[in-house]
């Protein structure tokens, strides 16, 4: 009984601390099993890479082909759009295809729905295709998720082709499919716009005009009282003003003409604020009530706001009526631009030496400068769990690192903290052992795998003994070699409780075998020849 007690307050005593341990599973031994496949592929439904010690392996839904690749060298890029490149010493393979090249600087650019944009420090591709005539160091998209614009710093491009005429320097931020502005002209579908046999001029994104009329782009139907000669925008994409108007879209604010020389607007992300000096309007239609029109402003990155009194965010209550909640910093000096700011995507709002936590409802107080240099490029987190001072980094989802210690959900793993480092997709090691990861559960060591020889492969662990996955113990590592992937079973939408699965075919120093992966291994040794009973859909399999 005391041996009971004391085991189970062992075990309590691990899992206060955020982490347990277990011996890796057994698979199970499944000699009937073959693929099925759940999709249209023959093969894997996503791109990818099989790079094994002495072959490299590329699949897609439709294709499989051994690459002439050096194996040594061979890499996945960090941004490697799923599974299209790969990189090795003599060049980069898309989608499989090799282009020859000198790799340094190595970028991924953009995409349609056909072809990959990339670049190297002194060279631009489409595919594996050169693009000439771009000023490669300063080629980039033309911002948006569905765009097809390019731009350098002298010329616009439609996706691969330079536009002639065209400004580079003063092409529209943000421009979303086929349409996009610089100062002289609109173009859509790469081209010099025209309506009615009239030149398209730009104004915003929304609204463009010709010497005679001005249009709402989408549908081109005319503004009414808009005055075409004096329409000039304020921003990108929501505000413009003539003589007789401030206009949010094609709609006229309440703002007069005699407070024009006070209009200030702020159009980002999802928000558009103007003001006039006296009061401020969110887009056309609500005024903002409460905060000081003189010193209104937008925190960078966000839709969030300030007046020289604090920092807000527009909100309806549970009665629907807007609100403007102020963030709980404690007040000491004025708000103003220099004294509240956010990074590019950062987790924190900053504001003199204190940060707020946007995603926990936290305030970090007593922040040095450097510190809030660091929060807004993105390159420190605060944590009440450690100092305030430490460099965290995340690792996943309640799993980091704070100082010398590891933690998930707040409590400390007890692993090595100086060696912690993920090892492929599901699992971390340090020094001493080898982790599996779960969301619901943490880190679980698996001490029966050798830390020092644990490395990625393939989306699996291998260790100078098996091959692993998840928690389960799969083959023997020996002369390990994936030979190919095939979608199983893709989950359906709703009340779908059949699990996903994938199929792996190996080869060892046992033979070859067919590994099913999804919320259970199966295994089947197919023997020192595959045969082809395991797969029905490709008859043709090349083995080398």
């Amino acid at each position: 009984m005391k041996h009971f007690l004391l085991s189970v307050f062992i075990l309590q005593t691990l899992i206060s601390c955020g982490q347990a341990s277990k011996n890796t599973d057994e698979p199970q031994i499944a000699q009937g099993i073959i693929v099925q496949n759940g999709s249209e592929c023959p093969y894997i439904d996503q791109p990818r890479y099989i790079i094994n010690d002495n072959s490299v392996i590329y699949e897609d839904c439709h294709n499989r082909a051994y690459l002439d690749a050096d194996a040594k060298s061979i890499r996945i890029p960090k941004y490697d759009l799923g599974g299209i490149f790969a990189i090795d010493k003599n060049g980069v393979y898309v989608k499989g295809q090799f282009a020859k090249t000198d790799t340094t600087g190595f970028k991924y650019v953009g995409r349609s729905p056909i072809n990959i944009l990339w670049k190297t420090a002194t060279k631009l591709y489409k595919d594996t295709t050169e693009v000439t005539g771009a000023d490669v160091a300063t080629f980039t998209a033309v911002e948006c998720s569905n765009g097809y614009y390019y731009k350098d710093k002298y010329s616009i491009f439609y996706f691969d082709k330079k536009i002639e005429g065209s400004d580079g320097a003063s092409v529209v931020s943000e421009s979303c499919n086929n349409f996009c502005y610089d100062k002289n002209n609109v173009y859509i579908d790469g081209k010099i716009a025209y309506h009615k046999g009239e030149r398209l001029l730009p104004v915003t994104t929304l609204l463009v005009k010709t010497k005679s009329t001005v249009y709402l782009r989408n549908g081109m139907k005319p503004v009414a009282g808009a005055d075409v000669a004096t329409l000039k925008k304020l921003s990108d994409r929501y505000f413009s003003i003539d003589k007789k108007h401030v206009y949010y879209e094609d709609k006229p604010t309440p703002i007069l003409p005699k407070d024009f020389k006070n209009v200030k607007v702020w159009d980002q992300v999802n928000s558009a604020y103007v003001t006039d000096g006296k009061k401020i309007y969110y887009r056309d239609y609500e005024t903002v009530k409460g905060i000081d029109a003189g010193s209104f402003g937008m925190i960078p990155h966000s839709d969030y706001f300030f007046d020289k009194n604090g920092i807000y965010q527009r909100h309806y209550n549970e009665k629907e009526v807007m609100e403007y909640p102020k963030f709980p910093f404690t007040y000491s000096v004025p708000v103003t631009a220099a004294t509240a700011t956010r990074g590019d995507r950062s987790a924190y709002i900053a504001y003199a030496d204190q940060a707020y936590d946007l995603g926990n409802d936290e305030v970090f107080k007593n922040l040095s400068p450097e510190q809030i240099t660091l929060i807004n490029a993105n390159k420190l987190s605060l944590s009440k769990t450690g100092n305030a001072g430490d460099n965290r980094i995340n690792f996943d989802y309640k799993l980091f690192r704070s100082g010398d210690a590891i933690y998930w959900d707040g409590k400390n793993t007890r692993a090595d903290a100086a060696t912690f480092t993920r090892v492929g997709d599901y699992h971390f090691k340090d020094k001493n052992k080898v982790y599996t990861y779960s969301r619901e559960e943490g880190i679980i060591a698996l001490p029966d795998i050798d830390a020092a020889t644990a490395t990625a492969f393939n989306g699996f662990l291998r260790d100078k003994n098996f091959i692993y996955s998840g928690k389960t113990k799969v083959i023997s590592g020996k002369g390990i070699e994936m030979l190919a992937v095939f979608a199983g079973y893709r989950k359906g939408c709703g009340m779908d409780n059949q699990p996903g699965s994938d199929y792996y075919l190996f080869r060892n120093d046992d033979g070859y075998w067919l590994v099913m992966v999804s919320n259970t291994v199966r295994i089947r040794n197919l023997g020192s020849t595959p045969g082809n009973d395991w797969n029905k859909n490709v008859p043709d399999f090349e083995i080398r």
